[in-house]
């Protein structure tokens, strides 16, 4: 198990990084293309909150589990049927 943390600590090491690279961009907005470069830097921190979505993601994940147990009630055999006529209708 200890041998796992290490291989974890990895990949949160790789976002600090990227957090430098843009104070470096700074320093390239001093030529007379700084507007063109702000323009640039601003999609880069639009996709920085991108990353916070995926946490956000796995709660997700949970509550489809309820609405599965549901399915299996009764509904899934329905829900297959269906798919299976979809299917027919896309060959025709």
């Amino acid at each position: 198990a200890p041998a796992e943390a290490p291989a974890v600590l990895p990949p949160v090491a790789t976002p600090p990084p990227v957090a430098e690279a843009p104070a470096v961009l700074p320093p390239a907005e001093a030529p007379s293309k700084s507007k063109n470069k702000h323009k640039r830097k601003r999609s880069g921190k639009k996709k920085s909150p991108a990353p916070a979505p995926e946490p956000l993601s796995p709660p997700a994940p949970i509550a489809p589990e309820p609405t599965t147990v549901e399915d299996v009630s009764g509904p899934a055999p329905s829900a297959n049927d269906l798919v299976m006529h979809h299917s027919q209708a896309k060959f025709f």
